[in-house]
């Protein structure tokens, strides 16, 4: 287990930035794969606004997601400790990311079709989840529970050892 106090500023640096270049990343490869999904995967069927619609956009939504992920504290969590109030704080960041988009969109006066907005922020929401569970998942998926076997464990029950 790894305890993040015992880690140097340095480490977490390292390990915020590489998050935050990963979470960079997928939003923008959500984003156009939400637009690829709108016209059925074919890239000549997009409009040229569209393209220049998402060149314009798709870096904001991800440069604000990632300031949003780190004030609800996703950069500050431990890997190995990921678990069901992490994804909740995922889902809240999307949304207010979501909310922001369409603020951005209402006083810009922005042209994306609508599914765009809506498969964009599930595709990154689900990136972003992949992303902090992928660690515990694959030393799960490696490592095991890592439980001693049922036939060599003995349990004892120890009495009066509180205060």
């Amino acid at each position: 287990m790894i305890n993040l106090k015992f880690k140097t500023n340095r480490q977490w640096r390292e390990r915020v930035i590489i998050m935050g270049i990963g979470d960079y990343l997928c939003t923008l490869i959500s984003y156009f794969l939400a637009l690829l999904v709108r016209h059925d995967f074919l890239f000549s069927a997009i409009e040229p606004a569209f393209i220049e619609g998402y060149i314009r956009t798709a870096p904001i939504w991800a440069a604000v997601l990632i300031v949003v992920l780190y004030l609800f504290k996703l950069y500050h969590s431990i890997w190995s400790m990921a678990s069901l109030p992490e994804m909740y704080r995922i889902i809240y960041a999307h949304l207010v990311q979501g909310v922001f988009c369409v603020l951005f969109v209402l006083l810009t006066d922005l042209r994306m079709p609508r599914s765009y907005y809506v498969m964009g922020a599930l595709f990154s929401a689900l990136c972003t989840t992949l992303i902090r569970f992928s660690y515990r998942l694959l030393r799960f998926r490696f490592r095991g529970f890592n439980r001693p076997q049922p036939d060599k464990q003995r349990r004892i029950m120890v009495v009066g050892a509180g205060a």
